[in-house]
């Protein structure tokens, strides 16, 4: 697993990004099944006015994130939100994609979570 960590961000747009076009890693997959890129972790990072966190995964760890939209699009996958804190943030889910498997624990506050998909929201512990 790849990480960024002891950023900050202010006043602008994140896209985190990954394709199934990695490199293969030699592991036996039944017909049909998807590769699955592992996320790319932000830990320590702090956001503020983020207008809009797009892409495939959203790993953030011991972050502090304020006045903040996540937006679960038609790539989106993963939101794992685990310690830090977190205020005046959103979770948008957009209707088109694959199911979002949510995981937040630990967090000094919560993301108020809407959209047309949020019946793709699937948590787990």
């Amino acid at each position: 697993m790849a990480s960024i960590h002891d950023n900050h961000y202010e006043n602008c747009k994140l896209s985190i990004v990954f394709d199934t076009k990695a490199v293969a890693d030699g592991l036996n997959r039944k017909s049909g099944q998807k590769v699955r890129t592992p996320p790319l972790m932000l830990e320590n990072e702090t956001l503020r006015n983020v207008t809009g966190i797009t892409g495939t995964y959203f790993d953030f760890k011991k972050c502090n994130i304020q006045s903040s939209a996540f937006i679960a699009g038609k790539e989106t996958g993963l939101i794992r939100l685990q310690g830090g804190k977190v205020s005046d943030c959103s979770i948008l889910y957009e209707a088109d994609g694959p199911d979002v498997d949510v995981r937040i624990a630990g967090l000094e506050g919560l993301p108020i979570e809407s959209g047309p998909g949020l019946k793709r929201k699937k948590s787990t512990p």
